[in-house]
């Protein structure tokens, strides 16, 4: 089965928004692989901006890392946002329950509540947005919510990430019974273990989130899709500032000319 002819370019690395942060850390290391290996390691992720430019779906690190050795190219798979499955992540890992607490007392926009069952259903605080569910080995569990909108919802889990930020962190799929998966990681980490799961955003909250001039934190979406394109690109040609976007355009045709993509399903 053929993938078609998906939709790659070279573009300027400015004009790609970001819609979630990066650590320092992921992104250096992967600055020193891309650097070592003289590849970027599969296309960054994109969707057009309605007001021109691009938004980042996958790839924030690997922008990141880009920037960092002075690229001023990336290469891309332009998608179609509503094409786009988003979903979003559960976190393994270890926080401090009393740390949670304090988030609670020391913003008044923020509302944390005990909850008997594992996972929170369609019930709610009214006036507050559900930003995630913290489930700790030990069996408790908490509803953290924010009031204030949209971007109070999105700093709220950039808090609710740094309560642990510097401690393990695994990411689980969702799918495949990822709940159950994530707390039994979280039990193997010991009395502070904790499965943090992030409710869902829509595309059409990313978007607003973006347009506002604000990013989601890492670890929080997961763009799905259907085909993606797993193919490497040469890291010189992203680093001549000289070539024009001509020179770039007939670059990418000379290396895609012949070439038979397959689909390859991937969880972003």
């Amino acid at each position: 089965m053929s993938l078609g002819n998906p939709d790659l370019r070279v573009i300027p690395i400015d004009s790609i928004r970001l819609q979630e942060g990066v650590t320092d850390e992921k992104a250096h290391m992967l600055a020193d692989n891309m650097s070592k290996l003289g590849e970027i390691i599969n296309p960054v992720v994109v969707a057009p901006l309605r007001n021109k430019g691009y938004v980042q779906l996958d790839g924030a690190s690997r922008l990141a890392a880009l920037s960092i050795l002075g690229v001023p190219w990336a290469f891309v798979h332009v998608v179609d946002y509503k094409d786009v499955f988003l979903t979003t992540w559960v976190h393994a890992t270890t926080m401090d329950s009393s740390a949670l607490r304090r988030l609670d007392d020391q913003d008044t926009d923020i509302r944390l509540t005990e909850i008997r069952q594992r996972r929170i259903g369609g019930e709610g605080i009214e006036g507050y947005n559900l930003v995630a569910t913290a489930m700790f080995a030990d069996g408790d569990t908490f509803g953290i919510y924010s009031s204030g909108g949209l971007i109070k919802r999105a700093k709220t889990a950039g808090q609710l990430i740094g309560l642990y930020k510097l401690k393990p962190e695994q990411r689980v799929d969702i799918d495949d019974d990822g709940i159950n998966v994530a707390i039994e990681a979280a039990r193997k980490l010991g009395s502070d273990g904790v499965a943090v799961e992030y409710a869902n955003y829509s595309q059409g909250e990313v978007m607003q989130v973006v347009e506002a001039g604000e990013i989601l934190p890492p670890g929080v979406t997961k763009h799905r899709l259907e085909q993606r394109v797993l193919m490497n690109y040469p890291l010189d040609r992203l680093l001549n500032s000289y070539l024009s976007q001509r020179d770039q355009d007939r670059l990418l045709a000379q290396t895609l000319a012949g070439i038979k993509f397959h689909p390859y399903r991937d969880r972003v």
